[in-house]
């Protein structure tokens, strides 16, 4: 994953080099509102943007923890103590040669875009299937889910109002999901076997695994242009 990274860091670098359209530059503030709702990780989700040669940008979130609308969350829910959060980054290209938003009020784009969410948290008085099969029950257990996701990005952009836009985007990519056991109280191995559960579209939240699979996504984000530099 960091030498993807890296390749779109410098595919983007070379591109901005060369251009000869180097006539505007735009900074943008962001908010992204669906991610308030997000049923597993839901986060106030801010974000940038700098705008080079009319043709790239570089975009940067950072997704800040919100529990009060997590929707899986319950009183009786095993998960506890959850703490998270997401960092996003992308370069989007703007194939129509012409000044941002000059005698139209769609901006179309592509782009590369990834991000990492860092996911630990608690599951009390429970059991798991370890990665050799066998399986064990524990009063408590501190667990590490880390994900990284990689995706092509298609969007558009509309100015409604100034300097206001509204950016809608979906994304296909992959994601890689790293579940690991970090300290366990009373881990004892069991006596009866259990079913390995699965979630929805995902491993069940007790087991140690690495799963790779495919990434959906949609966007909407509120942008303000702060700064133009002709």
């Amino acid at each position: 994953m960091k030498k993807t990274i890296l390749i779109i860091g410098i595919l983007f670098l070379s591109q901005l080099s060369f251009s000869q359209d180097s006539t505007k530059f735009e900074f943008l503030f962001r908010i992204n509102p669906q991610a308030i709702i997000d049923p597993a990780t839901a986060t106030i989700q801010p974000g940038i943007e700098m705008r080079f040669n009319q043709k790239f940008a570089l975009e940067f979130d950072y997704g800040h923890q919100f529990n009060k609308f997590e929707l899986w969350k319950s009183e009786n829910n095993y998960t506890k103590n959850r703490n998270y959060y997401k960092i996003k980054f992308g370069v989007k290209y703007y194939p129509k040669n012409q000044n941002l938003y000059k005698n139209t009020c769609m901006l179309p784009y592509i782009g590369l875009a990834y991000f990492y969410i860092p996911n630990y948290f608690s599951v009390t008085n429970s059991w798991f299937t370890d990665t050799d099969g066998s399986q064990y029950t524990f009063d408590a257990v501190d667990i590490f889910k880390e994900t990284n996701i990689a995706t092509l990005k298609l969007g558009a952009e509309y100015i409604i109002y100034k300097r206001i836009n509204i950016d809608f985007s979906g994304e296909i990519g992959l994601r890689n999901a790293r579940l690991s056991h970090l300290s366990y109280i009373n881990k004892t191995e069991a006596d009866d076997f259990y079913w390995t559960e699965w979630g929805f579209l995902s491993p069940n939240k007790r087991h140690p695994s690495i799963r790779n699979s495919l990434y959906l996504g949609l966007n909407i984000k509120i942008g303000f242009i702060a700064l133009k530099i002709k």
